[in-house]
C-alpha cells in the first residue's frame, strides 16, 4: 500500500505513443463477471446490441476484431484488482481466449495490493497464472532510494538547497516511513511546513522527533515511535525488524 502503484499506471496511460495502442482503466470495485464485462465495452467505449451475456461479448469482439484489422491492439488496465472476486479475475482470462492469428486481441494489465496475490495463487487458478506473461513486485525504498527521491522531488519543486535534510536524517525518514513513497510524501511535506514556521536551515533528529510524535495520531506505526538522539541504523535489519527493535 503506498509504493506507487496508481501513479505508474497512470504514467503508463499518459506515456504510450503508439498510436496502435488503444488503451483503457479500470479501477475497480467488487464487481461480478457481468459488471466487470459491462464496465470494460464502457471504458472502450463499445456499443452493444444488447444487455446478455452473451451480447456484451460478442460486442467486445467484435470491437476486438475491428481493432486487429487495423493493426490495432488493445490494453485494459485493472486497477486495485485485488478487489476482484476470484471469478471476476477469471472472467478477465477468458477475455484473452479472443484471439485472430493466434495472438491474443486484448492484453490485461492487473495492479493490486498484497491479496491480489492471495487470488491468483489459489488452487482454483491455475489457468489463469499459465496466462501470466510477466509480473513484478513493488518493495518499499532503500535508505538510498529514499534520499534520491526527496532530493528528486525538491529538486523538482525548485529547492537549491543541498544540505536540506542529513544523511542521519534521511536514514530516520526511512525508518520511520519504512520506505513507503505515500508515507514519505505525507512526513516530508509536514516537515517542511514546520521548517519553514521555524524558519529553519535544516533539520535535526529533534526537529523531525517533533514533528513525528505531533503526526502519530495520522499515520500508524512508523511514525508513533519516538526518534531517539543517539538512533544508530543496524544495516542488517530489515525495516520490520527495525520496528520492533525500536518499541
Amino acid at each position: 500500500i503506498g509504493t506507487g502503484k496508481t501513479t505508474i499506471a497512470r504514467n503508463l496511460l499518459s506515456s504510450i505513443g503508439d498510436e496502435n495502442i488503444v488503451a483503457a482503466q479500470l479501477v475497480t470495485t467488487k464487481l461480478s463477471p457481468d459488471e466487470l464485462l459491462e464496465l470494460v465495452a464502457s471504458e472502450f467505449k463499445i456499443p452493444l446490441n444488447g444487455t446478455s451475456k452473451a451480447e456484451v461479448l460478442r460486442s467486445i469482439e467484435s470491437f476486438l476484431i475491428g481493432l486487429h484489422q487495423h493493426g490495432t491492439r488493445a490494453l485494459l488496465l485493472v486497477d486495485e484488482a485485488q478487489n476482484l472476486p476470484a471469478e471476476t479475475v477469471e472472467e478477465l482470462r477468458m477475455l484473452s481466449n479472443f484471439q485472430l492469428d493466434d495472438k491474443p486481441l486484448i492484453q490485461s494489465f492487473l495492479l493490486g495490493q498484497e491479496e491480489l496475490k492471495d487470488i491468483i495463487q489459489a488452487p482454483n487458478m491455475e489457468q489463469f497464472r499459465q496466462r501470466i506473461i510477466a509480473s513484478a513486485h513493488l518493495k518499499p525504498l532503500s535508505v538510498e532510494e529514499v534520499k534520491n527521491y526527496i532530493n528528486h522531488r525538491l529538486q523538482q519543486a525548485g529547492c537549491e538547497k543541498e544540505s536540506l535534510f542529513s544523511d542521519s536524517a534521511i536514514e530516520v525518514i526511512h525508518k520511520r516511513t519504512l520506505g513507503v513513497p505515500r508515507k514519505i510524501n505525507i512526513f516530508v511535506d509536514r516537515l517542511l511546513l514546520f521548517g519553514f514556521l521555524e524558519e529553519l536551515n535544516s533539520f535535526t533528529l529533534d526537529a523531525i522527533n517533533d514533528v513525528a510524535e505531533e503526526m502519530s495520531a495520522e499515520l500508524t506505526g512508523s511514525l508513533s515511535l519516538k526518534v531517539l538522539e543517539n538512533n544508530q541504523p543496524s544495516n542488517p535489519e530489515t525495516p520490520q525488524q527495525k520496528v520492533i527493535n525500536s518499541s
